[in-house]
């Protein structure tokens, strides 16, 4: 018993030390946010583009930080700041020193236009890889900027030539990384220069190159060209194409082998399919639940392990918030103290509200949801949830109004705003019985929330 106690130790410390090695990338950071959630979110699929959490931490009161995480290549990461983010391309093993700036909210500015945080490499060893990256992206911008006449309407495919010679003094062309970024990038700028570009870009790049899954500019174009695929090829009819997609997958994949380009070539296939299916999920006339059907078969079954990874998180992202899925859950405090989940209403329906100090109809929408409750008590619960910083402004106002419905404190569990996909503020979400989602994002009060509800209570259990 005392060996195996010994071997059990040793082991510990052996896995311990081995998770200190794993993390092999360090950010040292200073910045204008103290006390603040951060983290680093790798995207190694840049279809769904669902991000893999690798690290957090807290910032300390003066907005300074250290991150260690793990990656086996070259990988786009982005740190956020509470939800705030930029990204960058990280190498393994290397050490950044960075300032990072996070521009604070002006009135009532929206989630469209906030400005994303400031970045600033103070020390790397990253053998200037983000700064060269940085260099290929300027350059491209400002030569698509300068030339954008002849380029896109005159057709001036010679000047291609000269970005690519511009682009050659930018970066180590011993780095392979840098070499595959750079050359679609310029592959970009000819799609939209050269007629029937994307043919010319899939022959040219696609069908004969490697998938660069981890390289953003080639998975960008790659989606340019093949999202709306499936749904614009002339080489399938309309009705045809419909009725071999409600077939199994195995039949469906059959009949897309009537294009070349989808016959032989199983990974490239099967890389444009998955690209095709969240634009099909998303049109009419095609049933969700086919395309989840069809993306859980490539989930167990796809050739390429990349791909059974991408189908995972395409099911996962497409049926975020969807009407029918399970809401996601939350508990937090009430003006007393009292903690309150969403599942202590799951035999009622609930208009969930979004609001913060920024908030503009946040308050002249309180009156009007009252009337909705009075309207439809016990039937009907309505939450409210505010940001931290605008907790006891709403308080004072919901004790003066005497408001009678939850006013809860997000606090620092800002990754429920996150969940809920809350974009601009107030966001409603309506949920039905069982804690099932009903809309997301529902109408304000204003915009027929009334009707939605009434719609929603008048379905018999």
């Amino acid at each position: 018993m005392a060996r195996l106690k010994t071997i059990l130790i040793l082991l510990s410390f052996l896995l311990a030390a081995l998770q200190l090695k794993s993390q092999n990338v360090t950010i040292e950071a200073s910045s204008n946010v103290p006390n603040e959630l951060i983290r680093i979110v790798a995207y190694r699929d840049m279809v769904s583009w669902k991000g893999q959490s690798l690290a957090q931490t807290k910032s300390d009161k003066n907005g300074q930080f250290v991150l260690s995480f793990f990656i086996p290549e070259i990988t786009y990461v982005q740190l956020f700041a509470g939800l705030e983010s930029v990204g960058f391309y990280a190498r393994p093993e290397a050490d950044y020193q960075i300032v990072l700036q996070c521009q604070k909210p002006a009135g009532l500015q929206s989630y469209f236009e906030k400005v994303p945080p400031a970045l600033v490499f103070k020390k790397t060893s990253d053998n200037r890889l983000q700064e060269q990256i940085d260099a290929i992206d300027q350059t491209v911008n400002a030569f698509l900027l300068k030339h954008f006449d002849d380029l896109y309407r005159r057709q001036r495919t010679d000047l291609i030539d000269t970005l690519a010679h511009s682009l050659n003094k930018k970066y180590d062309h011993s780095e392979s990384f840098l070499k595959e970024y750079a050359k679609y990038k310029i592959a970009s700028a000819e799609l939209a220069v050269k007629r029937e570009g994307a043919t010319r870009i899939s022959e040219k790049y696609f069908e004969r190159d490697s998938v660069q899954y981890h390289v953003m500019s080639y998975m960008d174009l790659f989606t340019e060209v093949f999202n709306g695929y499936l749904l614009t090829s002339r080489k399938y009819s309309a009705d045809g194409f419909r009725e071999a997609f409600r077939k199994d997958y195995p039949l469906f994949r059959e009949y897309l082998r009537r294009d070349p380009l989808l016959a032989d070539n199983s990974r490239l296939a099967e890389l444009i399919v998955l690209v095709n299916m969240q634009n099909i999920f998303n049109t009419q006339g095609f049933n969700k639940s086919t395309t989840l059907k069809h993306l859980v078969y490539l989930q167990k079954n796809a050739q390429f392990a990349e791909h059974r990874i991408m189908a995972a998180n395409l099911i996962s992202q497409l049926q975020l918030l969807e009407p029918g899925t399970t809401a996601p859950d939350f508990n937090l405090l009430d003006a007393l103290g009292k903690a309150k989940a969403l599942s202590d209403y799951k035999d009622q329906v609930v208009v969930l509200q979004f609001v913060n100090s920024y908030c503009n109809g946040c308050e002249s929408s309180f009156a009007q949801l009252e009337q909705l409750q009075n309207t439809y008590t016990p039937k009907l619960q309505l939450i409210t949830i505010s940001t931290a910083d605008s907790y006891d402004e709403y308080r004072k106002l919901f004790e003066r109004n005497h408001y009678k419905w939850p006013l809860l404190n997000i606090n620092d569990q800002i990754l429920i705003l996150e969940a809920y996909q809350v974009k601009t503020f107030p966001e409603f979400i309506l949920i039905n019985r069982n804690n099932k989602i009903a809309l997301a994002p529902a109408s304000s009060p204003d915009q027929y929330l009334d009707i939605q509800v009434s719609r929603l209570l008048s379905v018999k259990e």
